[in-house]
């Protein structure tokens, strides 16, 4: 059966299940012993508050031209209950000087109302052009429903159900001071196509948009967390809607359903846009709803790659991409290009992102120098040493070590030498009678940086001398 037919039966139910309390001739309860009581007075429902004011619940009556009374059995009337004047034919209205509160929707669906009037000594509300504000003007209250369109100054911090079926209404701006959006608030709009909520909401409340059949497109803000049950309700007209990630709770029948005279229909060819592991998502997969997936930008992924060792061919190590704790994967998530991967030195490698994610992510990797071969530590007269070994054309020089500590933590000598071409060093003034160790390795420089690779295997000889 239908929600919102057994919420109406239910409401219905409660409304006629309330007792009144026993009045006066004169139809007040006595001023001693005031208690909430349901009366009529001529076309107005009306409620004898416990303060001893007055509350009109309903208007009933077929005039055009409304006073609402100051007082009603001599109590001022000091509330209009919401929806009071819901759906009337009523073309103006005047608001007495003693009415301070004004509920959600109290006009609401009055599609003639044109002209509205409230008394300059009243000190809660003010009638700006027939649009009714609190006196602060920081709550819109009423903006008639004959109205097309409507800027909403930048004193308003809250809408209360003001444009509820604004049905005429094309056009609505809403400055980014508003951060509260009351229920309903847009309901029955069926003339606006576009909506643009301000960046400072961060929630959407119930049926905010429900029955705008025209809606075509609207933009949720980023800072949105929550979207309230049959927001975009039978907005038929709405092909897609893109879900923040930040939105963590979406309301039944907030998006993609819409009435066909029997219940709750999904609209076909409706679809969230949203990325992979949101709300949104888990609510559209809920619903049988279509998901066009955001492709999520790869520029902010990590790269991890191993470094490699030259072997004179193109090289194209595994890598670990990560994007905000997960790990993508190649070829599904990502494709990589690989440039300068050859050469010893900085090769620079490209991750490009398909699917579900978009743009590139740039990393890179040392090949590094492989390691020196062949060497040779030879004692000469004079107390010198010659070390000899293989050379690399492509390094950049050596790294020659020589020390009497076999691990060459102590008493160590170090020779740079800078031609790729050397293949032998001698040094002078060693002491004899002991063991000398050597060891070398070659680097390339990629601008102010070196590059080392692997030390060699350690040569060793005695000195007799």
């Amino acid at each position: 059966m239908n929600k919102r037919f057994l919420a109406g039966v239910f409401a219905l139910a409660m409304v006629l299940g309330t007792a009144a309390a026993p009045v006066s001739e004169a139809g007040l309860a006595p001023a001693f012993a005031i208690s909430a009581s349901a009366e009529t007075y001529r076309d107005y429902d009306y409620t004898l508050k416990t303060d001893g004011t007055v509350r009109i619940d309903k208007y009933s009556g077929s005039a055009e031209a409304v006073e609402i009374p100051e007082t009603i059995g001599g109590r001022t009337v000091t509330e209009i209950a919401g929806e009071a004047f819901y759906g009337s034919s009523i073309t103006s209205v005047v608001i007495p000087e003693g009415v301070t509160s004004i509920g959600a929707m109290a006009f609401a669906r009055c599609s003639s109302l044109t002209s509205v009037d409230i008394a300059e000594t009243n000190r809660s509300y003010v009638a700006i052009d027939s649009v009714i504000y609190t006196k602060d003007m920081k709550t819109l209250v009423l903006v008639p429903a004959t109205r097309t369109s409507y800027k909403i100054p930048a004193t308003v911090t809250k809408i209360d159900g003001a444009f509820n079926y604004c049905t005429e209404i094309t056009d609505i701006y809403i400055p980014k001071t508003v951060t509260d959006l009351g229920v309903s608030t847009f309901r029955g709009c069926k003339s606006l196509k576009k909506l643009a909520l301000p960046e400072s909401i961060t929630k959407i409340p119930n049926s905010m948009c429900m029955y705008c059949s025209a809606l075509e497109e609207v933009t949720i803000p980023e800072k949105v967390t929550d979207i309230g049950r049959d927001a975009f309700y039978d907005c038929v007209m709405l092909e897609k809607v893109t879900v923040p990630d930040g939105v963590k709770n979406i309301g039944d029948c907030a998006f993609g359903y819409y009435n066909d005279g029997e219940g709750d229909t999904l609209i076909p060819g409706f679809k969230l846009r949203c990325h992979s592991g949101t709300a949104a998502e888990a609510y559209a997969k809920k619903n049988k709803i279509g998901i066009e997936y955001i492709a999520v930008s790869l520029e902010k992924a990590r790269i991890e790659v191993p470094d490699v060792v030259y072997n004179g061919k193109a090289q194209k190590p595994a890598l670990k991409v990560t994007l905000n704790g997960k790990t993508l994967k190649k070829d599904t998530d990502y494709t990589i290009t690989y440039k300068n991967n050859k050469e010893m030195g900085k090769a620079d490698i490209y991750v490009n992102g398909i699917n579900a994610y978009s743009g590139t992510c740039k990393g890179y990797f040392i090949i590094f120098p492989k390691k020196v071969k062949t060497l040779k530590l030879k004692a000469l007269g004079g107390r010198q040493l010659k070390a000899n070994w293989n050379r690399y054309s492509k390094v950049t020089g050596y790294e020659l070590q020589v020390s009497r500590s076999r691990n060459f933590t102590s008493a160590t000598r170090k020779a740079d030498i800078k031609k790729a071409a050397t293949n032998n060093r001698t040094m002078k003034n060693f002491k004899g009678g002991y063991y000398y160790y050597a060891r070398i390795r070659s680097y390339i420089t990629v601008g102010k940086v070196r590059y080392y690779g692997a030390w060699s295997d350690t040569a060793s000889v005695v000195c007799k001398w």
